[in-house]
């Protein structure tokens, strides 16, 4: 096991980023749950569409010892992703997140899916958080179908001054939660009900066309300035967790490694199936849309049956 206290310390020498708000759009902070309040957790946040930062809930994770720059450039230093034009080695990245800048930032986002290259590695965030009776994810029904395309489990580094700007909400409507391994990262989050002021694209709703949210052309997207974000500062071994449909990006505010996953529940399941069967409508033919319609339909009923039937997580 690779513990590199050293290493850990370091990730928090660089001063924040400072973003101009307007005063109509202040922040609002994210609530705080420990995950052995599971009622209050489930109850007041989980089921009622609310993000909430929840400090252990990677305490026991093997990753939170053994992650490191160190580690990944010893273990997977060899593995590579493009960005922008450029293929860039994970240990090349490495490197320059280490000494990154506001001013000279890395580009981003600098992320993997697990499943390729990394997947020895997803033992190593377990046991993943319970934010229902059951795990839907990994119900005996969830048809491989509904979840093609989509990363269950992410990878994610960067550098000081990185800025995620793609102010977007995730595909699928799959609700998600970002553990902060090494560093600190700095989360925006916009509700739905905000929508409207997002100025989403025309040829993906979900992906806002403001090209730069940390610093908005005003002029180009007025509305903006009338929202109003949820805003944290997510720190080293905290978990964020983040309704589906909610619009959001994020500031890198010093080196860091951090895991991305999703989470399906009973109130974001009608919208995910809706979404799937959309997709299948533009790449294939409609009864195939149609057919995983009544699944997803009959699959969901099913489930609520097994949900009825579990242990409440919390007694």
């Amino acid at each position: 096991m690779d513990i590199q206290t050293d290493a850990g310390a370091a990730l928090h020498d660089d001063a924040p980023r400072e973003i101009y708000e307007p005063p109509a759009r202040r922040s609002q902070a994210i609530d705080r749950c420990s995950i052995t309040e599971t009622q209050h957790l489930i109850e007041d946040y989980i089921l009622a569409d609310l993000p909430v930062v929840i400090p252990d809930a990677a305490a026991h994770w093997p990753a939170r010892q053994r992650w490191t720059p160190d580690f990944f450039r010893r273990h997977h230093g060899d593995v590579t992703t493009e960005i922008d034009g450029r293929r860039w080695t994970l240990a090349e990245y490495l490197d320059g997140m280490e000494t990154a800048t506001a001013d000279h930032p890395l580009p981003c986002p600098f992320s993997f899916d697990m499943r390729d290259g990394f997947a020895e590695r997803i033992a190593d965030v377990q046991p993943q958080p319970r934010f229902g009776r059951i795990d839907r994810l990994g119900h005996p029904l969830m048809h491989g179908a509904l979840l093609a395309g989509t990363r269950q489990h992410e990878l994610f580094f960067g550098g000081s001054g990185s800025v995620f700007r793609r102010l977007h909400y995730d595909a699928l409507f799959l609700h998600g939660h970002i553990t902060q391994i090494r560093g600190d990262k700095e989360f925006f989050l916009y509700p739905p009900e905000q929508t409207s002021l997002m100025y989403p694209s025309r040829d993906n709703p979900k992906l806002s066309r403001i090209d730069d949210p940390a610093d908005p052309d005003w002029c180009r997207f007025p509305l903006f300035a009338a929202a109003r974000p949820y805003r944290t500062v997510l720190r080293e071994g905290e978990t964020i967790f983040f309704p589906a449909g909610w619009w959001h990006y994020t500031v890198v505010r010093g080196p860091c490694i951090a895991y991305g996953g999703v989470a399906l529940t009973a109130s974001n399941w009608p919208k995910f199936i809706a979404d799937n069967v959309a997709y299948r409508r533009r790449d294939s033919a409609r009864w195939k849309a149609e057919s995983l319609r009544l699944y997803g339909h009959l699959a969901g009923l099913a489930m609520r049956v097994h949900e009825g039937l579990a242990p409440r997580p919390w007694r």
